[in-house]
């Protein structure tokens, strides 16, 4: 907890903090998380924070409308001081906001992998080996052991990323009938034939 959170407590005690807290969400509901700060928006808190009504929600604590607004004057004063707001003025016109929210896009950018490192596989892949393995035993029950036949598929993509030279596997079906189909991953064909002379 900042110094000016502390002191806004210490000064108002649950109005000053409750004050603070719904600037913060009035300002996170912004696209831009910038408040634009005028007399009207300060008014509006006023009722809006139903300071002044009697069924507020500080039992009987009750304070009048220019008390309520010099109080959140007061607020943003220390909250900006201690620099838990921001305030900036562009053309004439003030600007609340607080550094600690983050803006969505933002997050949304930070939250995603980094570009530099392992590249997300975007062409199509099977979901795991035994979606290749059923494949297999379902639509070529000419292959003879479908379990060596999917891994050694499965290996064999998995470790190349489900990429050629041209770019991703579009249609990794495709590509396990014409492995299937290739001469060079027949189990049978995987073994060198030996000849055993005899002496």
């Amino acid at each position: 907890m900042s110094k000016g959170v502390k002191q806004i407590i210490k000064e108002y005690g649950l109005i000053g903090q409750y004050i603070l807290q719904s600037l913060e969400v009035m300002v996170s509901r912004t696209s831009n998380l910038k408040l634009k700060m005028s007399s009207n928006v300060v008014s509006n808190m006023v009722e809006s924070l139903s300071l002044t009504s009697e069924s507020n929600r500080f039992g009987k604590i009750m304070i009048s409308g220019s008390e309520a607004q010099a109080v959140i004057r007061s607020v943003i004063s220390i909250a900006n001081k201690d620099g838990y707001i921001v305030i900036t003025t562009v053309k004439g016109t003030s600007h609340l906001s607080f550094p600690h929210l983050k803006s969505k896009k933002l997050s949304a950018v930070s939250a995603s992998k980094p570009r530099n490192k392992t590249r997300e596989i975007s062409g199509n892949k099977p979901k795991d080996i035994d979606e290749v393995v059923d494949l297999i035993r379902t639509d070529h029950s000419e292959v003879e052991d479908p379990v060596f036949t999917a891994t050694e598929f499965y290996d064999y993509w998995q470790e190349r990323g489900w990429r050629r030279k041209t770019g991703d596997i579009k249609d990794w079906k495709a590509t396990l009938r014409r492995w299937i189909r290739s001469p060079y991953n027949n189990k049978s064909d995987s073994l060198p034939n030996l000849k055993i002379n005899s002496l």
